[in-house]
């Protein structure tokens, strides 16, 4: 599923390219070619970064006159971890054969694939499968490509997710990209908002990232304690958490949405937030 977009020319060709982001999937780029929008991420770097993308912002944050990128990602505050090693992967096919698709989720628990659903939720969701596993441990014992028929499970669509963290994409120039990790405090929860704007007037793009989440499972519950943090930039691609007392930012909100926008000659950032007002607040240098 798609979650974000932005225009921006990462080529250098004065003609803008569409970044997206989303779930089990790498950011990507498409480009015009012949009056067409052609997917080009192959030839970019980013085709090994899958993961459960949310948010994306565009700026030149190493000041060397091209345009860079952050996206942010689902965090590693959560039971979810993924690497290149053991993915999240989803496995998309009708294994119950009654005509609807049915996605069932898998991660690694102590070096071992297993589904997220315990036997009462998929047997509920297919209930062809009380029939086969009897017992909870009938369940527990079976490895995932044995869940389904050996036809069902190798036809399944499989999804996969390696990456968590929320990243920053330098580009150098010929519109092929570095990814670098950013700080750790960014992973206490999904960033579902980026904005990039030189916030302390040092000359350099710093970044804002907003999020939280109450899409969970419900035996999960909600991601909803990170007030937000703002990254200093030091005009080399890199940056640094700016601690909260110094910053005025406690958005412990499930934020959506921003919007940049003027108020008496002032820039103000506008915060859309589920199951809550607006919020606004000033930016000063």
């Amino acid at each position: 599923m798609l979650t974000a977009a932005e225009w921006a020319d990462i080529d250098g060709d004065k003609k803008s390219e569409l970044l997206i982001a989303g779930d089990w999937m790498s950011p990507s780029v498409f480009k015009y070619i012949n009056g067409r929008l052609q997917n080009i991420t192959a030839t970019t770097g980013l085709q090994t970064h899958t993961g459960w993308w949310s948010s994306i912002t565009t700026g030149d944050f190493d000041a060397d006159g091209d345009i860079d990128f952050a996206c942010g990602n689902w965090g590693l505050n959560s039971i979810w971890k993924a690497t290149e090693a053991e993915p999240l992967t989803l496995l998309v096919n009708d294994f119950d054969g009654n005509g609807s698709t049915d996605p069932v989720l898998c991660y690694y628990l102590e070096g071992q694939q297993g589904t997220f659903a315990r036997r009462d939720l998929l047997c509920k969701t297919m209930p062809k499968f009380f029939n086969k596993f009897h017992t909870y441990r009938s369940y527990v014992d079976c490895k995932t490509e044995d869940l389904f028929s050996k036809e069902a499970y190798h036809s399944a669509q499989k999804l996969k997710c390696t990456e968590l963290r929320s990243f920053v994409f330098l580009n150098d120039g010929h519109g092929h990209f570095a990814g670098a990790a950013l700080p750790n405090v960014c992973n206490a929860a999904p960033i579902q908002q980026l904005v990039s704007r030189d916030i302390d007037g040092d000359g350099h793009l710093d970044l804002l990232c907003l999020g939280n989440t109450n899409q969970n499972y419900y035996e999960q519950g909600d991601i909803d304690g990170f007030g937000g943090v703002l990254l200093k930039g030091n005009g080399k691609g890199g940056f640094a958490p700016v601690a909260y007392r110094n910053c005025g930012l406690d958005i412990a909100y499930f934020v959506r949405s921003t919007a940049l926008i003027h108020r008496a000659g002032q820039p103000h950032l506008l915060i859309g937030c589920n199951s809550s007002r607006l919020l606004l607040y000033g930016l000063k240098h």
